[in-house]
C-alpha cells in the first residue's frame, strides 16, 4: 500500500503525513503492538489488550529523573479509547492506573530536538489502580452538559 492519493484537480500524486503511531494487530483478536514512528526512528512502545494498555519499562533508562515519572505518547492517549494503563518495572514492580486520570494530572513535555514525539508524564507516587479507580467512578458520576447551539 502507498501513502499517495490522487489529487483530481491537479492530477497529481498528493502525499499524506504518516501517522505518529500505528496500531499493528496481532494473531489474537483484540491485541494489538503499538509502532511509534519518529523521524529518526522507529519504535515498539507497548500494547492495547481489550481496554488495557501494557508497556515494559527499563527505570535506568526510561525514568524521567527530573520528576521521577514514567512518559507515554501524548497522542496515543487523547486518540485511543482504552481504560487502563499497566506498566511492567524492570524491578518488578507493576504500576497501574486509568488514561484519563494520566491525561488530568500529567505533565506535559516535549523534547523534539531529541527526536521525541509530544510526551505526558505521570509522577511514580501516582500511580495507583486504587485511585484511578476512585477517579474514574467520580468521572462517570459527573453530569454530561452538553453546549446548546442559538436555535436548537
Amino acid at each position: 500500500m502507498n501513502n499517495y492519493n490522487q489529487s483530481p484537480a491537479l492530477n497529481q500524486a498528493v502525499k499524506n503525513n504518516p501517522a505518529l503511531y500505528e496500531l499493528i494487530p496481532q494473531k489474537s483478536g483484540n491485541k494489538f503492538t503499538i509502532k511509534l514512528n519518529l523521524p529518526f526512528q522507529t519504535r515498539y512502545i507497548g500494547n492495547i489488550q481489550g481496554d488495557t494498555y501494557f508497556k515494559k519499562v527499563n527505570l535506568s533508562r526510561h525514568q524521567f529523573n527530573k520528576i521521577p515519572s514514567i512518559a507515554f505518547c501524548l497522542d496515543l492517549l487523547e486518540n485511543e479509547k482504552f481504560t487502563w494503563i499497566r506498566v511492567f518495572c524492570d524491578d518488578g514492580r507493576i504500576l497501574e492506573t486509568s488514561r484519563k486520570f494520566v491525561l488530568i494530572h500529567g505533565t506535559r513535555q516535549t523534547f523534539f530536538k531529541q527526536g521525541y514525539e509530544k510526551q505526558i508524564f505521570l509522577g511514580l507516587h501516582l500511580f495507583s489502580r486504587a485511585e484511578a479507580e476512585k477517579f474514574e467512578n467520580a468521572e462517570a458520576l459527573k453530569p454530561d452538559y452538553k453546549q446548546l447551539t442559538l436555535f436548537s
